[in-house]
């Protein structure tokens, strides 16, 4: 799939100021920056140093790659709970501000409770994955490898890289 190009810190700045002002996608903020398609768990292997990856609620996506990155270092699971529900502490403020906006939006009472259900950050959540996970697969790894078809060699490096 191909290593991605490392660019200046401020192309970035510049890439992200486009994708957020929607004048780019994100295919074309991967393309400006040499950045190609490849596996998450890859890049977490084998780029040098610790690397930041968030989103702007950290409870989707970015939370389900958390806790798989977790899992396969053999965080308890009540840990990964609490790291996961941190994200309800640090967007407090911000969910706020959106149950004003739900509140006064020319909607439906039904679609306001519908979009407020899904900024709702529960910890049964991530459970629900986890038993998914679990029920289908047995283990995070075997998720990773036959699901998300992350090479086991992926698997062991970020664990050679990231536990001591």
């Amino acid at each position: 799939l191909g290593r991605p190009a490392l660019v200046k810190p401020e192309n970035w700045k510049q890439v992200y100021k486009q994708w957020k002002d929607k004048k780019i996608t994100a295919k074309m903020a991967m393309e400006f920056t040499g950045l190609k398609r490849t596996s998450f768990y890859k890049l977490v292997a084998e780029e040098e140093g610790c690397l930041l990856f968030h989103c702007s609620s950290g409870k989707d996506r970015t939370g389900i790659a958390a806790m798989l990155l977790e899992s396969l270092f053999g965080v308890r699971e009540e840990d990964i709970l609490t790291d996961y529900m941190a994200s309800r502490r640090f967007l407090r403020s911000l969910y706020a501000r959106y149950r004003v906006g739900i509140a006064i939006a020319p909607a439906r009472i039904r679609t306001k409770r519908m979009v407020l259900g899904l900024l709702r950050l529960k910890k049964r959540y991530l459970q629900a994955a986890m038993e998914s996970i679990r029920e289908k697969c047995g283990t995070v790894e075997i998720y990773c490898r036959e699901i998300l078809g992350v090479p086991a060699e992926e698997i062991a490096a970020l664990r050679t890289k990231y536990l001591i």
